[in-house]
Formats: C-alpha cells, sequence, structure tokens
C-alpha cells in the first residue's frame, strides 16, 4: 500500500527540493499533505503553529517528512510522530552546521552558536526512522561529524522540476529574442556568447573564480558573462569586478524563481559552482541539474558528489575547484568546438532525462521509506 505524506515544516513551496519530492511522490500515487508555516516565524514560535496544524490532517499520513533546512524543529516533529504513531523521515539534506559555520559564516567554529547549530544536526539523524541526503558524500559526512548510522540514511539526488525540462521544448520562443540552444551554438551565427551564472553568492559558489575567468577572457570578441542573483559576497564581488576591469559582465538582481528558468534558457554556455570549501565537494547544486535539464553545455568544479551523477566529458566539463585557469580554457574550448558544446548539452540532458526528473526521484524515495 502507497503511503500517505505529510510534508512538514517551516518552507519555501517553490524551493527545488521540496518541490520535486512532492511532485514526484504525487506523480507516483503517492497522497501528499501539506503542514507548512512561515519561514519568518522563530523556532518556538514554527513548532507550536505545525502542532496545532499538524491535529487536522494527522489521521490523512502515515509517514511525516520533515522538509530541508527544518532540523531545528526535529523533536517537535518526532514528538508529533510518537504521539500520532507515524513514521518520521527527515530530509537532512544539508548540514545546518556547516552551512552556518564554514560557507554562510553566521557563525564561528568555538561559538555557542555553531555547537546549537551541530546539536540540532546531530539530534535530527538520530530521531528519524529515515534521514535523506543529496549525495553520498553527504551521506558519509553526516556518518562521520555525527556519528549517525549510515545504514538508516538514503540518497536522494537534487535533480530539476518540470518547468526547466519544458523550457528545453519552448527554447525557440527565447532563442530568437536574446540566447541561443545548444544547435544554435553549433551554427556559430551570433552577435554574442552568453555564459550564464546564478547564485546567491555563497562561498560554495566561488564567483570570484568566475571573475578571474572573465578578466582573462576579455579579449575574446562577442563574449558576455551575466551573473544573476544577490547574497553574502555580492559587494566584493561587484568591487572585484572593478578592480579587474572586466568590460563584458553583467549583474542581474535575483529573480522570482519562475522567471529563472527563462532567463537561464538564453545562455549559451552554463556555469555551476567552484568554490574551494569542503562542502563543494559533498554536493551537485540545483544549477548544475537544471541547466542540463536545459540542454546547456555546462561547466563546474570537479567532485566526488559530482562525478556519483554526471561523467566528466560525457554529460559537461568538470575542472578543478578554484581553477580560474581551467576555468577559461574550458570556455576557450566550447566557443572554438560548438559540436562538442552541443553533444555535451544533449548527453546531460538526456543523462536528466534518465534519473533525475520528477516522477524517477520520487519514485526513488517511495521505495527508500521504511
Amino acid at each position: 500500500m502507497t503511503p500517505r505524506i505529510c510534508y512538514f515544516g517551516a518552507y519555501d513551496p517553490e524551493y527545488p527540493r521540496n518541490l520535486i519530492l512532492r511532485r514526484g511522490l504525487a506523480l507516483n500515487g503517492a497522497q501528499v499533505v501539506e503542514c507548512r508555516v512561515s519561514t519568518k516565524l522563530n523556532t518556538r514560535q514554527r513548532a507550536q503553529a505545525l502542532a496545532q496544524q499538524f491535529r487536522s490532517v494527522a489521521d490523512s499520513c502515515d509517514v511525516i517528512l520533515l522538509a530541508e533546512f527544518n532540523q531545528a524543529l526535529a523533536f517537535s516533529a518526532w514528538q508529533l510522530a510518537r504521539r500520532y504513531h507515524k513514521t518520521l523521515v527527515i530530509d537532512a539534506f544539508t548540514s545546518l552546521y556547516d552551512s552556518a559555520v564554514f560557507d554562510r559564516a553566521v557563525a564561528k567554529s568555538s561559538s555557542l552558536s555553531a555547537l546549537r547549530y551541530w546539536l540540532f544536526d546531530w539530534l535530527a539523524v538520530r530521531l528519524a526512522h529515515r534521514t535523506l541526503v543529496d549525495t553520498a558524500q553527504h551521506r558519509d559526512y553526516f556518518a562521520s561529524q555525527f556519528h549517525a548510522p549510515a545504514s538508516k540514511m538514503r540518497v536522494i539526488p537534487v535533480g530539476a522540476s518540470r518547468e526547466w525540462f519544458d523550457r528545453f521544448q519552448n527554447d525557440s520562443a527565447v532563442v530568437g529574442a536574446r540566447g541561443l540552444s545548444p544547435a544554435s551554438l553549433k551554427s556559430n551565427k551570433k552577435a554574442e556568447i552568453l555564459i550564464l551564472f546564478y547564485g546567491t553568492y555563497i562561498p560554495l559558489h566561488g564567483i570570484e573564480t568566475i571573475l578571474h575567468a572573465a578578466h582573462q577572457l576579455r579579449g575574446q570578441p562577442s563574449l558576455l558573462f551575466e551573473i544573476i542573483g544577490r547574497g553574502q559576497t555580492y559587494t566584493a564581488m561587484q568591487q572585484l569586478a572593478g578592480t579587474l576591469e572586466i568590460p563584458a559582465i553583467r549583474f542581474i538582481d535575483s529573480v522570482p524563481p519562475a522567471e529563472l528558468p527563462t532567463l537561464a534558457a538564453r545562455a549559451d554556455i552554463a556555469l555551476g559552482i567552484f568554490g574551494t570549501t569542503e562542502k563543494t565537494t559533498r554536493v551537485v547544486p540545483n544549477k548544475v541539474y537544471q541547466m542540463l535539464a536545459l540542454g546547456k553545455p555546462t561547466i563546474t568544479a570537479d567532485t566526488p558528489a559530482l562525478r556519483e551523477m554526471f561523467t566528466p566529458g560525457r554529460n559537461l566539463v568538470a575542472i578543478p575547484p578554484g581553477n580560474a585557469d581551467a576555468l577559461a580554457e574550458a570556455i576557450r574550448t566550447l566557443i572554438a568546438s560548438p559540436e562538442q558544446a552541443a553533444a555535451l548539452g544533449a548527453s546531460g540532458r538526456a543523462r536528466m532525462l534518465a534519473e533525475f526528473t520528477e516522477p524517477a526521484l520520487g519514485k526513488r524515495l517511495l521505495e527508500s521509506l521504511p
């Protein structure tokens, strides 16, 4: 019998992780109800509001699935699961401790805040009947850092939502206005080659590597770098771009998630992440899956997590993290070899269609439930 799932927590319903899994579960015949509160509430308010809301859906579910970034609510979710005799599944996805201390740098490693984040992660992986992570490297990290039983963990990759796959089918509408598909890149009949990155400017992204590569390519004709988003290192990256005097670069503010596939479809070459933090080795970010779903030739950091999901040289281009020289050379190669660029885009999209769609990931999640 297909279990009934309550998607639980304070989460953005448009964030790719929960959006893909909720849709994927439903597409595989699972009944999915939501018990969701605003992310603007503090932890205590979230727990209280969720407990009150859960009473009305408790009879409609067998499993409580705690959404990504909600480890602070693990104890509250566990109490409800025990009280109402439900199975508790926690999407650990990424460590709160690792993100706060080493990626976003909002807490020093020796601080009480860091200890608090660590305890949230530690408790979550112990209370869950099943823990979800996005890569085997994250599974190993949680097992080592928080002494969690790896036998309780299951890898559910990130993937891409249907909007990204569908935009490939409708690409001609965008191409005529501005950008080019891989097939158009092959013809090499264009006034401008668009190299695109989007993100939140966290160290994981390694935007400084992109800027140094752009500086090296400043003599390349008809080349435009476009960076979409705002975030932690935005001011520093603006200053670096000014210092490097990069003429062919455009910074664009964050856009609503619904608009991003259309903007991204204009790209000729897509950029993933290039940071040198330890987290870089453990993740394959949304943007890599999304741009491959669009069929775009994509360049990103070569890491164990990436090789778990894709084959460098076949599905995409992988370079050493933080290496601007390698990034500049990879861009030159794709520009000079449009056939290779088109083949990479097609192969990357085929790989996405094979394993990283909403139905495929929903099926994988259902099979992972205890």
